[in-house]
C-alpha cells in the first residue's frame, strides 16, 4: 500500500477559500506536470484534504469513533476474503480484469453513471477497472451486494484531483 501527500500547488494555498494562491500560472502547470497522467492512473484513491475550521477543530470528537470505522472496515475484508476465497486475490484491489468484471456488476442507473464518468471525466481503461474495484468497496463498505449509482458516483469523485470535479453537476 503507498500512501502520498503533496501540495496542490507550489505555495499550498491554491483552492484554500481562505487565502488566495500567490502560484503564478505557469508555476502552476510545471508543478502539476510532475506527476505524470499515467502514474495518477495507477492510483486508486484521489482525496483533497481541507483545513478544517477551527470551530470543527475545537468543537469536540470526530463523527465516528476508530471502533466504530475498525467495525465497518473488518466487515468489509471479511466480505471480500469469502467473495474471493480460492482465488490469488484478497481483497477488491488484488482483482484481476476478469474477477472485476465478475464481482462489480452494476445496476442500470450506476451503468448509466459511470458511462456518463467516461464522457465527462476522460477515464482510461485502467481508471474505469479502478472506479469499478472502489464502488465495489464503498458498497462492501455499506454491507450490500449491490453497487449502486452513489457508490459508483463516489468511487469517481476519488479519481479527481480537482477539487471543483469532487460533486459533479452531472450527477443526477
Amino acid at each position: 500500500m503507498l500512501v502520498a501527500a503533496t501540495n496542490p500547488c507550489p505555495c499550498g494555498r491554491k483552492g484554500d477559500p481562505r487565502h488566495v494562491c500567490q502560484c503564478p500560472p505557469g508555476a502552476l502547470q510545471r508543478y502539476a506536470s510532475r506527476l505524470s497522467g499515467p502514474l495518477m492512473d495507477r492510483i486508486d484513491l484521489i482525496l483533497r484534504v481541507e483545513s478544517p475550521p477551527r470551530e470543527q477543530l475545537m468543537s469536540g470528537p470526530a463523527t465516528q469513533d476508530s471502533a466504530n470505522l475498525r467495525s465497518r472496515v473488518s466487515k468489509a475484508r471479511r466480505r471480500q476474503a469469502a467473495r474471493l476465497a480460492g482465488t490469488r486475490a484478497h481483497c477488491n484491489a488484488d482483482m484481476s480484469p476478469s474477477q472485476t468484471a465478475s464481482h462489480c456488476r452494476l445496476e442500470h442507473e450506476a451503468r448509466k453513471y459511470l458511462y456518463r464518468a467516461h464522457d465527462e471525466v476522460g477515464l482510461t481503461v485502467r481508471g474505469h477497472d479502478r472506479v469499478l474495484r472502489v464502488a465495489r468497496t464503498v458498497a462492501d463498505l455499506e454491507g450490500r451486494d449491490r453497487i449502486t449509482s452513489a457508490d459508483v458516483a463516489e468511487a469517481v469523485g476519488y479519481r479527481q484531483t480537482d477539487s471543483s470535479d469532487f460533486a459533479p453537476t452531472w450527477f443526477a
